[in-house]
């Protein structure tokens, strides 16, 4: 993950009190929730 990346889900979880990894859970829940297809790859 790129550092601007990592700062802005650092920055959306302080925003909600949160930690960084249940920012985490939360978007990843929704993403499985959601039955879209994920694509991975490098840049």
């Amino acid at each position: 993950m790129d550092k601007k990346m990592a700062e802005e889900l650092e920055s959306r979880a302080e925003s909600m009190h949160i930690s960084k990894s249940a920012y985490c859970k939360i978007v990843l829940q929704q993403w499985i929730d959601s039955k879209k297809k994920l694509n991975l790859g490098e840049k």
